[in-house]
């Protein structure tokens, strides 16, 4: 830095996750979709996770193992939204799969569902943004072998990978996910509210934006929060306000739809030594976004 004139700042990723597993409980197989809706079984797959392998293998070392939801310095933490199941507990894995029905398993060791399939996820990521999330599939591949789940990865194009989860043809998506440090501008990981990625259930979505007149009806956990985010949208106070996001996280807690890796880490940007007002921290995020707030017209060079 003292050679080249320049220094670092600092990106602080607003991001609640740097990998959401969007469960599909929507799923056009109604032997996938009762399989994905039982709770026990998604908090089975989180368990089978070893988030601290792969933070270390794909990150690093730099993470934290972490659900989704509001990170600590956010005034809308919530830790059991963003902690629960993160520990690696193959064995209380093994446990609740045996317990919920799908202790039969194939040749291969793969367990079974009720019409005699094995219990496989295909799943497919955009691999030109987001390659490394490839990595992290291939790595949970083989942990989840250890439970008895199978998983294929498969890398496509963008357009590809929007077309197939816009059509309800997926058995869960990956992506970021936001919510971390801007969880009331962007809630589509708690709230079926994004046509574009509130992956976890897309005919919800449709039905939420179409007053109901498309889609599917949800559950009712999720047109309970639904009810809240109208009330958050109208509420002229603040206070009140994250009152209310308050009460949807709790609920999102509870039911555990989606499931996360590891908080994103932070990135880094070069600027010239000589060059002031640029703050050393910055928030990254699409929804910011930066560095326009930082107001750039007002950087100026020192003579």
């Amino acid at each position: 830095q003292d050679k080249g004139g320049y220094k670092l700042f600092e990106r602080a990723f607003a991001d609640s996750n740097d990998m959401a597993i969007h469960f599909n409980h929507t799923h056009k197989d109604p032997v996938m979709r009762e399989m994905i809706r039982n709770k026990d079984v998604r908090i089975a797959l989180s368990l089978g996770i070893d988030r601290a392998e792969i933070i270390d293998i794909v990150y690093q070392g730099v993470g934290e193992p972490w659900q989704i939801g509001p990170l600590p310095q956010h005034v809308l933490y919530n830790e059991k939204l963003g902690r629960q199941h993160t520990e690696y507990d193959p064995d209380r894995a093994n446990e609740l799969l045996d317990a919920a029905g799908y202790a039969e398993r194939n040749a291969d060791g793969i367990r079974l569902l009720p019409n005699g399939e094995p219990m496989i996820f295909n799943v497919n990521y955009a691999g030109v943004e987001t390659p490394h999330l490839g990595d992290v599939l291939e790595i949970m591949k083989e942990q989840w072998t250890e439970i008895g789940v199978g998983l294929n990865a498969t890398s496509v194009e963008r357009s590809i990978y929007y077309s197939r989860g816009e059509a309800n043809e997926h058995d869960f998506m990956v992506w970021g996910a936001p919510g971390g440090l801007d969880p009331t501008l962007s809630p589509r990981d708690v709230l079926a509210v994004h046509p574009q990625a509130s992956w976890f259930a897309i005919p919800w979505t449709r039905w939420y934006l179409s007053g109901g007149t498309e889609g599917e009806e949800p559950t009712e956990s999720m047109k309970t929060r639904l009810k809240l985010y109208d009330q958050f949208k109208a509420e002229a106070d603040p206070e009140k306000g994250l009152d209310i996001f308050r009460q949807i996280h709790s609920i999102a807690a509870d039911e555990f739809e989606i499931i996360g890796i590891t908080q994103r880490p932070n990135a880094f940007g070069v600027v010239n030594s000589k060059l002031r007002n640029v703050p050393e921290v910055i928030p990254g995020s699409w929804m910011y976004p930066d560095p326009a707030p930082t107001m750039p017209q007002n950087y100026f060079y020192a003579e």
